[in-house]
């Protein structure tokens, strides 16, 4: 379940991180999210399975070549979770939701959808 993976401890942070810097390579991930390489794996793995990620390899200068991983377009797009759960989190209980939504056809890119989801409690 997609929801399940983007719940996951580290993914927000691996997500975001891909998102400002491009590309990443596995030793950097690692590195800066400080766990160990079988959860990381563990989690590229899922998050590739779901194409919320791809990666490349890049051989330099004659070395074993390192994996770079990316967000794709879809992963672009589940990032949004994490923007609703921080408005979420800032509301009063007693307080309407009002959620935008466009939904665009990917091959021609008209939109099929627009909608405001209003009065949600």
């Amino acid at each position: 379940m997609l929801l399940k993976i983007l719940s996951r401890k580290y993914t927000k942070k691996l997500l975001n991180m891909l998102n400002d810097k491009g590309r990443v390579s596995y030793g950097e991930l690692e590195n800066t999210l400080k766990i160990s390489s079988s959860t990381l794996s563990q989690i590229l793995k899922e998050l590739q399975d779901y194409n919320l990620i791809t990666y490349k390899k890049v051989a330099e200068n004659k070395r074993i070549p390192k994996k770079y991983y990316s967000l794709t377009e879809k992963g672009k797009k589940a990032l949004i979770f994490y923007k609703l759960e921080q408005e979420l989190e800032k509301l009063d209980e007693n307080q309407n939701i009002i959620i935008k939504y466009q939904i665009i056809n990917s091959k021609n890119h008209t939109v099929i959808n627009n909608a405001n989801v209003v009065n949600i409690k």
